[in-house]
């Protein structure tokens, strides 16, 4: 005889009390033996249906949230003991997330120092379907100012791809007790190579000029030829495909001859469709989802274009359509070393400069007051500091700012150098920048 677990509970009578002492076991056992012994003697009794379910909801409410309360309290936790990334000891738990079309962009911890903003950002795939992998990638991401980042690392234990950002703010603006957005567009995965030929195509037409959906592209997902024209032996090929289509494509156009040889593209491209700052069509709010790009294929021959065939090979990935926008709120940071200081390198005198170190860079600025230097005398400074573990090298961030006018020299100027892990300001002894030895402590 077989007995059913949920008509077997649904004899027991819970407490009111649920906050109360657990079960009692001994209710328990007596009430599953009648509801035994009234199914032996062919006694029916009637079903608490209402209660059973209220039962198995109450369950898995409980698991849910304890499944939920898990997820929140590992992200940081995975972050500090397995991925054990260079910056974890500057950063604090920010575990927020969205999620779009079953990817969860989670930004796991932040912090921000002056004008620029550290941010682990993972992604995981909750519906199991092994779209987050090692080859993922995020099409876009933008903030409000600009943006540093690595490639990502895949953690196939968690099943997350792990991205680590820097953003800055525009010259002049800091993060302080503010708070950063990131926004992230389109998820890519599943790379493959493509090679789609679009034979029967008359080239020869292109010698008019010739635009508008002139064909498909065999084996493709919507994408078609949009334009042709041509200009000495300079071929301009139009492609459009709709970003809006769960597969986006990187083309790059070449032309096949009769004998096999090829002609191929130059790799500058530009824009045909005036595009946002997500790289979608302008009018993407109001359905305009088609985007046409234009290259060009040098040293072509008009004469034998009939005997070409327009190919187009590149790279296609499956796309997970959506935006993720992630809201990061930072609260008081420990203050930076500031220092004001004549810098001199090689002869050349940067007066007066500001400098400011904090955990994740060091930065100078100053005003040029009539004396005059070129940009790579400030490319060439080199600087570092002196702690208590030892030397720690950093590098230059980007080009700097400098007045470019020699005829009035005067204006602001700045640089910044990197440090590839977090500065523990409190083993800083000394700032080293160019011929200038700055001491801290």
């Amino acid at each position: 005889m077989t007995y059913d677990i949920c008509e077997l509970l649904s004899a027991y009578e819970p407490p009111e009390n649920t906050s109360g002492p657990g079960v009692d076991m001994a209710r328990l056992r007596e009430s599953v033996a009648r509801a035994v012994a009234a199914d032996s003697t062919g006694a029916r009794r009637r079903r608490k249906l209402r209660r059973t379910l209220l039962i198995a909801a109450a369950c898995a409410a409980a698991l849910s949230l304890t499944a939920l309360a898990a997820a929140a309290l590992g992200g940081f936790d995975w972050l500090r003991e397995t991925v054990k990334p260079g910056f974890i000891d500057v950063v604090e738990p920010v575990e927020r997330s969205v999620t779009v079309e079953g990817i969860e962009a989670e930004a796991i911890a932040a912090q921000q120092y002056g004008d620029r903003a550290i941010c682990y950002v993972s992604l995981r795939d909750t519906a199991g379907q092994g779209r987050v992998n090692a080859g993922t990638s995020i099409r876009v991401v933008r903030t409000s100012g600009g943006l540093r980042g690595d490639s990502g690392v895949f953690d196939e234990g968690s099943g997350r791809l792990l991205y680590e950002f820097q953003a800055t703010q525009a010259y002049g603006e800091s993060y302080e007790n503010g708070d950063v957005t990131l926004y992230l567009a389109d998820i890519l995965y599943n790379e493959r190579e493509i090679d789609f030929r679009c034979g029967g195509l008359n080239l020869a037409s292109a010698a008019r000029g010739a635009f508008g959906r002139l064909a498909d592209v065999p084996g493709s997902d919507g994408a078609y030829i949009a334009g042709l024209s041509l200009e000495g032996d300079v071929l301009s090929v139009q492609v459009a495909q709709d970003m809006s289509a769960p597969v986006e494509y990187r083309f790059r156009p070449y032309l096949l001859g009769p004998g096999g040889e090829t002609i191929e593209s130059d790799s500058s491209v530009s824009a045909v469709t005036p595009l946002d700052r997500f790289l979608r069509p302008r009018g993407w709010d109001e359905g305009g989802t088609i985007a046409i790009m234009q290259y060009s294929i040098y040293g072509v021959e008009p004469d034998m274009l009939d005997e070409y065939t327009l190919c187009l090979g590149g790279m296609s990935w499956q796309a997970v359509r959506g935006d993720w926008v992630l809201h990061i709120d930072f609260g008081s940071t420990p203050e930076p070393i500031e220092a004001v200081a004549d810098v001199s390198s090689g002869g050349v005198v940067f007066e007066d400069s500001q400098i400011t170190l904090t955990p994740l860079y060091l930065h100078m600025e100053g005003y040029s007051a009539g004396y005059r230097f070129d940009k790579n005398d400030i490319m060439a400074l080199p600087a570092y500091l002196e702690t208590d573990g030892g030397r720690v090298e950093l590098e230059p961030d980007s080009a700097p700012v400098i007045p470019m006018d020699y005829e009035d020299p005067d204006g602001n100027y700045f640089v910044t150098w990197n440090a590839a892990a977090a500065v523990g300001l409190d083993a800083v002894r000394a700032i080293v920048i160019g011929d200038t030895r700055i001491e801290t402590a």
